[in-house]
């Protein structure tokens, strides 16, 4: 999977991943929102005292989803910057954890950390700017409107 990292092979020092995010990546994904979109996903893994892994994830780009006017498809500019707490443990972790990965396994998916991130980054209502809409759509809508 392009998408994991072996948290044991990590050595002592911080590490960092290139990701690159597109349409391949979002169709591979299960009942995913967004279907298209071109962004980098840049990933640094330091290693903390134990266990624990402290991951800065940035995501840079662009997504395509439907405009909630007239349902054709817009381009929204992607900026986010998170920071994850990870920790591999066979059975007992510390709650201030975000996620746990197997002691024995080690491998971390980043895919879905990655779409959490740009999916909450995307405005509740997204529309296009006020005269950009679909002509033939916005007239039909407007012929149902009442005033």
């Amino acid at each position: 999977m392009p998408y994991r990292v072996d948290l044991n092979a990590i050595g002592k020092e911080q590490v960092s991943f290139d990701f690159k995010i597109d349409d391949t990546f979002f169709s591979a994904l299960e009942q995913a929102i967004v279907k298209e979109g071109d962004l980098l996903a840049h990933v640094e893994i330091s290693p903390n005292a134990g266990n624990s892994y402290q991951l800065q994830v940035g995501v840079e780009g662009y997504v395509v989803v439907p405009c909630d006017r007239c349902l054709e498809p817009m381009s929204l500019n992607v900026s986010v910057r998170q920071d994850v707490n990870v920790e591999t443990a066979s059975t007992d972790h510390d709650a201030s954890v975000d996620a746990v990965v197997a002691e024995k396994d080690g491998s971390l998916d980043l895919a879905p950390l990655i779409y959490d991130f740009i999916a909450l980054a995307i405005p509740i209502q997204h529309m296009h700017a006020e005269g950009e809409c679909d002509v033939e759509m916005m007239n039909k809508l407007n012929s149902y409107m009442v005033y």
